[in-house]
């Protein structure tokens, strides 16, 4: 089986070159040339899409467009979306990675490298871990949540909760570790996929705002200063799952 990845051109150069490295890595990659053409094509093996990921490569022309770009995805697909774009300042990566982008890598960087990035990133979705059951859930006062690993989904009081790829990753990585207090570093390193922490930890922030925002109440995710994320729920039977 392969997974399929769908390749958004935005930018041609940079695009083609990509394409060839993904497939020489085992991919199947869908060239779409825009992001009403996405989703168009669905594939007759459903695992594979939801294994894979968009990767829209933007060039300097459509750099304005990035936030738009980016939420149209989302309401498009429910897979990951990573960015490749020439190199954006730290306002405009945050606004982009708030609106529901997976990753951001700049079109400087090899593009072996872009193409191993994006083969990491995908990796964290599918490794299956034995112990770790299929469907949680936590309590929190009356409020109940479920994380849903087989579809990748959480609920809240019976409401889907829409998160971002990394959004989701996040939760889960926190929720399936609790009580323990999660290291900021160790978040970055095993969810997200980076292997350098600093450059990313306001990110990091950014995303855990945006999850206790959707999760409509703070209490979920606490911050233990000087190092990391807790979160607070308590893990019931798996009986509403």
């Amino acid at each position: 089986m392969t997974t399929r990845i769908d390749l958004l051109l935005l930018d041609v150069d940079h695009s083609f070159r990509i394409k060839q490295e993904l497939s020489r890595l085992g991919y199947t990659v869908d060239t779409v040339s825009s992001v009403a053409a996405l989703g168009n094509d669905t594939p007759s093996d459903e695992s594979a899409a939801q294994d894979g990921c968009v990767v829209a490569v933007v060039d300097k022309a459509h750099q304005h467009q990035l936030v738009e770009v980016v939420r149209h995805l989302t309401i498009r697909t429910d897979q990951p979306i990573v960015l490749v774009t020439p190199p954006l300042g730290e306002n405009d990566r945050l606004s982009v990675l708030r609106n529901g982008a997976a990753a951001i890598m700049e079109n400087t960087l090899p593009i072996r490298e872009i193409a191993v990035r994006v083969d990491r990133l995908l990796a964290f979705r599918r490794v299956e871990n034995p112990r770790t059951p299929m469907c949680g859930s936590w309590e929190l006062g009356e409020q109940l949540l479920i994380v849903d690993d087989d579809v990748h989904k959480a609920f809240l009081n019976g409401e889907y909760v829409r998160l971002t790829e990394t959004e989701w990753r996040l939760l889960h990585y926190l929720a399936y570790r609790a009580p323990a207090i999660c290291a900021r570093e160790s978040i970055i390193h095993e969810s997200m996929g980076y292997d350098e922490a600093a450059p990313y930890l306001r990110s990091l922030d950014a995303h855990i705002k945006n999850v206790r925002k959707k999760l409509g109440d703070g209490a979920w995710i606490e911050t233990v200063r000087g190092f990391g994320y807790q979160f607070v729920g308590s893990r019931t039977e798996d009986t509403g799952c």
